[in-house]
């Protein structure tokens, strides 16, 4: 073996051990890195919990009753209700003037305005 390829042969062996060296530690940063984000997925799934548990907590009928008279709240009675001939007909004109966007087939999205029915024998 010749002195060039002994000298090529340990350059080779020292950057080998090189790479090596700093491609162990970069998984080890990695690998840190994961277990931080684990804790935090963790953390945070615990909050979710927690949040969830106190939306239940707060939202059960129980509770609502019990907090009722403090914030004036009462049941509703059947004088309260209207009737459907009491509602105003509002229903005919809610869209009248609205552009709504239709889908066609084609997957083509054209504006669209409706026309309102007549109200008491005189149109919109």
């Amino acid at each position: 073996m010749t002195g060039r390829n002994l000298v090529f042969l340990v350059l080779l062996l020292l950057g080998t051990a090189w790479s090596t060296f700093h491609l162990k530690y970069a998984v080890v940063r990695l690998e840190r890195h994961a277990h931080g984000l684990e804790r935090e997925i963790a953390r945070t799934v615990d909050e979710i919990r927690t949040l969830e548990t106190d939306l239940a907590l707060r939202t059960h009928p129980d509770r609502i009753v019990a907090v009722a008279p403090k914030l004036d709240m009462v049941p509703v009675t059947v004088r309260q209700l209207a009737s459907a001939s009491a509602l105003p007909d509002h229903a005919r004109v809610a869209y009248a003037d609205r552009m709504l966007a239709v889908l066609l087939p084609s997957g083509a999205e054209v504006p669209a305005r409706l026309k309102p029915l007549a109200m008491g024998g005189l149109p919109r």
